[in-house]
């Protein structure tokens, strides 16, 4: 019983980085634009925080923790393996008041996914796409938020308060943000994950009111 509980607590911790290793794989497999502008968002944007991170802790070192490669709230996802490659010093400075990367990547997919339900809204109402299934989507990401806001702050306390709901906000932030700027600026063709038909209004001119993606 032990064994199970720890597989599954490693299987938590690793949860960031096995959804940006399958994100990856799907964009290679797939070799859709959508998943492809999806994963390379998410990596940038994980880059982009993890030097936020490290300048917080140059900023108030006093406050920085220590936390080894064996730590299980060890919130790393690139400065470890980097530090292991190329230095060999794989211990990395913490911050406990630096926003949760590992927050801040369910918090960003969320984000993506409240900004496809704006972008794609008129599809919704004509039914091109199912209010119930596109509505559940929604809740269940948002209680996935919260659950692991939850176990990261209150459960196994890897995250401070602090840390989890400012991790949390960003990625939010983020993800919508940047989903509605890519989407806005291809004509939502290139964030169209659910692949459904375009509605237009085309009545005027007597085109197809939907336009398959290509």
């Amino acid at each position: 019983m032990n064994g199970i509980a720890l597989n599954v607590a490693v299987l938590l911790q690793m949860l960031p980085r096995l959804l940006l290793i399958g994100l990856i794989v799907l964009s290679i497999l797939l070799a859709n634009q959508s998943v492809v502008l999806l994963t390379a968002s998410l990596t940038g944007f994980l880059l982009l925080l993890n030097a936020l991170n490290q300048v917080i802790v140059r900023m108030a070192p006093d406050a920085a923790v220590i936390s080894s490669v064996s730590d299980m709230c060890s919130s790393g996802m690139f400065g470890k393996p980097w530090a292991r490659l190329i230095t060999n010093t794989p211990d990395l400075l913490w911050h406990p008041y630096a926003p949760s990367l590992y927050t801040a990547v369910i918090a960003f997919l969320t984000g993506w996914g409240f900004a496809l339900q704006t972008l794609y809204r008129d599809e919704i109402d004509a039914g091109v796409l199912s209010r119930r299934t596109a509505t559940a989507t929604a809740i269940l990401s948002s209680i996935l938020l919260v659950l692991v806001l939850g176990v990261r702050v209150f459960m196994n306390q890897c995250d401070t308060l602090v840390g989890a709901l400012g991790g949390a906000a960003i990625g939010v932030f983020m993800g919508y943000g940047v989903c509605l700027t890519l989407g806005y600026a291809t004509d939502r063709r290139a964030t169209n994950l659910w692949g459904i038909p375009l509605l237009r209004d085309r009545i005027n001119n007597g085109s197809p009111v939907f336009v398959c993606p290509k």
